[in-house]
């Protein structure tokens, strides 16, 4: 009947309503109140941490929404839904933890946390010619790796490294390893590196005279390669 009659609008989870409530009047003729829904958007923050300062990152939604982050987070606004995402960055020397991944809305806001670790590749020595169990060294820009085995080691990021390698090695009485390479510089561009040391065997040549006013001998002590062919002359002194 006509009248003045107050009314609300019920709620409706991810969604609020315009005008949610009223006053209807009644006088004489019908009446059509319209009633707009529109969907609640929540804030979604992600923030990264690990990388430089300065550095650009990158976020793709699955809504097509982008963002390129500068700072160390990035706020923006969605209803409620399943999200997938992917990261990126333009520091090459840097990955997330995670390339991809899924975020819920659900009447609440949303965070998310994506570290970025500094990509490393690993450059390899590898020796021939130690006897098993020989114990050997290499040191990369100031740190020195040892191992029994025939394999060294190093993670590093991209970049320009020198290197030395133990060049002697005593192998006990009147034998030594000698290596093939002394040092170098390696440079790291987004891949794993090998470097093949080569050892070779010397052994201690002593050469004597008896008596020692007997005469000269050729050559003279030394070390030699194993294997190799020394030719020993001996020219006597006078009366010998």
């Amino acid at each position: 009947p006509n009248g003045t009659y107050s009314y609300t609008i019920g709620s409706i989870s991810g969604y609020s309503s315009s005008p949610s409530s009223g006053l209807v009047i009644i006088s004489g003729s019908s009446q059509t109140v319209t009633i707009s829904f529109l969907r609640v958007k929540y804030s979604v923050t992600l923030t990264e941490t690990g990388l430089p300062k300065g550095s650009t990152w990158y976020i793709n939604l699955s809504n097509d929404q982008s963002f390129s982050v500068t700072g160390t987070s990035v706020t923006f606004s969605e209803p409620n839904g399943t999200y997938y995402f992917t990261v990126a960055t333009n520091n090459k020397d840097y990955a997330p933890n995670k390339y991809f991944g899924t975020f819920v809305v659900n009447g609440t806001p949303v965070s998310e946390s994506i570290n970025f670790v500094l990509v490393t590749y690993k450059i390899t020595f590898i020796e021939s010619g130690l006897p098993l169990g020989t114990s050997w060294s290499v040191t990369l820009n100031g740190t020195t790796e040892s191992s029994n085995n025939i394999t060294i080691a190093f993670s590093v990021s991209n970049g320009s490294f020198s290197y030395t390698i133990e060049k002697m090695i005593s192998g006990g009485s009147g034998v030594r390893y000698i290596s093939s390479i002394a040092s170098g510089i390696i440079t790291v561009n987004g891949s794993y590196i090998t470097v093949n040391i080569t050892y070779s065997t010397q052994f201690y040549l002593t050469m004597s005279a008896n008596p020692s006013n007997g005469g000269s001998i050729t050559p003279a002590s030394g070390w030699y390669n194993a294997s190799s062919t020394i030719t020993i002359n001996a020219i006597p002194n006078s009366n010998f």
